[in-house]
């Protein structure tokens, strides 16, 4: 056997700058109202070096 073939598989390479201009584009839609993006409620928890003090 190879070494190559060895090894894992590896998923397909991302196309990060595609990845990035959709994002863009749906913040951009978002803003004129035109599309709806998902949100999170995050409980805020101040850091553990900050509660020390």
């Amino acid at each position: 056997m190879k070494r190559a073939e060895a090894k894992t598989k590896r998923a397909a390479k991302r196309d990060l700058f595609a990845e990035l201009s959709e994002g863009m584009e749906a913040l951009a839609q978002a803003r004129h109202g035109k599309r709806t993006l998902r949100t999170h409620a995050v409980k805020y928890e101040p850091s553990p070096l900050r509660r020390r003090n």
